[in-house]
């Protein structure tokens, strides 16, 4: 039987019975999305929590359930376009960060971060400060993923002064949390020192831990320095995830060949189309007939 036909019964209650609140949680949120591993059931996710619900122990349990709920909330606010369920959602968060929950309040201050240059100017201000106030409450609760996002506040002067000194303590802190975005912003900040063996150093880190912009960097370094085999290995690694950059970089390669690598049109043509359907461009139009030319040269149309 796949997910798709599940439906609750007494089992599956006394089976969830078992299964710790923030895995139950999770589970709600990527059956709400939908993945290739568990199939979209929104009705199903709801089920999930309410026995997380019926079976908590304890406030912190009860958080994470509610917090669960408001990220579906939002999810379908901005899918289906529902001002009223956004703000409904953003008020259920509110309220879990007054009640000190740490996870509300560094997914609200990250959220803030972003959006405050969207606001208007009489709101700006408010947000960025807010934004500010909870990252730093996150970090001095020792919440790790804040950290990055504090030391870029410290940085940007988000919510207050610009403070280099402070920026680079709390990156260097979320460094030695294997956060990967402090790795890749280290590696930034030796590029403009032109320190070329720490920038490799720190992109090779956060390529190594799953960042999709320093995989690409990478290649982009193995490919100056004529290791294709590395840039081919590496811009798949970002491309897998519909890095488009290092998709369009793919099919460059195969259209034109390069290094070990012979000119193949048809591979070619597979990721140039996968470059289109995540962005079109008129340079991806070019290279997309590009290779169709070159199909159509050994007998192969589309």
């Amino acid at each position: 039987m796949s997910i798709r036909e599940y439906f609750w019964n007494d089992t599956m209650a006394r089976v969830a019975a078992y299964v710790p609140t923030k895995k139950l949680c999770r589970l709600a949120v990527r059956m709400f999305i939908g993945t290739q591993v568990f199939p979209k059931n929104r009705d199903m996710a709801f089920k999930l929590l309410d026995a997380a619900a019926v079976n908590s122990r304890s406030l912190d349990q009860l958080n994470q359930i509610q917090f669960s709920i408001a990220q579906l909330k939002k999810i379908e606010a901005v899918e289906t376009g529902k001002p009223q369920l956004l703000k409904e959602a953003n008020n259920e968060l509110s309220v879990l960060c007054r009640e000190d929950y740490i996870v509300a309040k560094f997914a609200m201050g990250k959220e803030l971060m972003k959006i405050n240059k969207k606001a208007n100017p009489s709101t700006q201000k408010q947000m960025e400060v807010l934004s500010r106030q909870y990252l730093s409450e996150c970090a001095a609760s020792s919440y790790a993923p804040s950290y990055y996002y504090f030391g870029m506040a410290h940085e940007q002067g988000i919510g207050g002064p610009v403070n280099k000194q402070q920026a680079e303590g709390w990156i260097a802190r979320a460094a030695n949390e294997d956060d990967p975005k402090a790795f890749f912003k280290l590696s930034q900040w030796y590029l403009v020192k032109e320190d070329k063996e720490m920038y490799f150093k720190y992109m090779k880190l956060a390529a190594e831990l799953g960042l999709n912009e320093a995989q690409h960097n990478l290649g982009v370094y193995y490919n100056e320095q004529g290791d294709i085999r590395k840039a081919v290995a590496w811009f798949y690694q970002a491309a897998k995830n519909a890095f488009y950059p290092s998709i369009i970089n793919l099919g460059i390669i195969f259209l034109n060949g390069r290094g070990e690598f012979a000119a193949n049109p048809l591979i070619a043509y597979i990721w140039l189309k996968n470059a289109q359907r995540v962005e079109d461009s008129t340079m991806i139009q070019k290279l997309v007939s590009e290779a169709e030319k070159a199909l159509d040269e050994i007998g192969i149309k589309f």
